[in-house]
């Protein structure tokens, strides 16, 4: 069975177009966990502030058809890797969900960079902003992905952006 035949055993599909799944269960439940202690995190800071990210996030995983950074554009458009394959794509060629084209992390990380962000900059102490984020870096740092790095970026960008556009917090939690 290939890589991308695992995943797809496993996949989450949130509005349709991408495969949030990883290989296997445990794998998935993990991250999940982990990615929901996130948006409690982000909840703690700012309840609109969080929607935006976590939303934000996710409509740019599902919609963004872009090659990956560093992409070959020499190829003809249909052989170029992209960040989205349409869920017919993946349904009839699971080798296509082989390597990058999977999982959540990207989104969990903008949302962990908006965390870092407050963090680092707003020195928000509070436990439910301090653990997911410690546990996220943990989990990168093990299981390094250049969509790590991109999103922990992206999100200390929104965040710096968002307590402009806001200014004072309103947690929810």
């Amino acid at each position: 069975m290939s890589e991308g035949q695992k995943i797809w055993d496993h996949k989450l599909f949130i509005l349709g177009n991408w495969n949030y799944g990883y290989e296997n269960q445990s794998e998935n439940n993990w991250n999940f966990a982990r990615w929901l202690a996130i948006t409690v995190g982000t909840l703690g800071i700012d309840y609109r502030e969080a929607a935006i990210v976590l939303g934000g996030g996710i409509l740019a995983q599902e919609y963004l058809d872009s090659p990956y950074p560093g992409a070959s554009t020499d190829q003809p458009p249909e052989k170029t890797p992209r960040l989205l394959y349409s869920y017919e794509e993946m349904k009839n060629d699971p080798s296509l969900l082989e390597g990058h084209n999977h999982g959540s992390s990207w989104v969990h990380n903008v949302q962990s960079g908006y965390l870092l962000y407050h963090v680092a900059f707003n020195s928000n102490r509070r436990l439910i902003v301090g653990f997911p984020l410690v546990w996220e870096l943990f989990a990168d740092f093990q299981n390094w992905h250049p969509a790590h790095f991109y999103g922990l970026a992206q999100g200390c960008l929104a965040g710096f952006l968002l307590q402009r556009l806001f200014g004072k917090k309103k947690s929810l939690i």
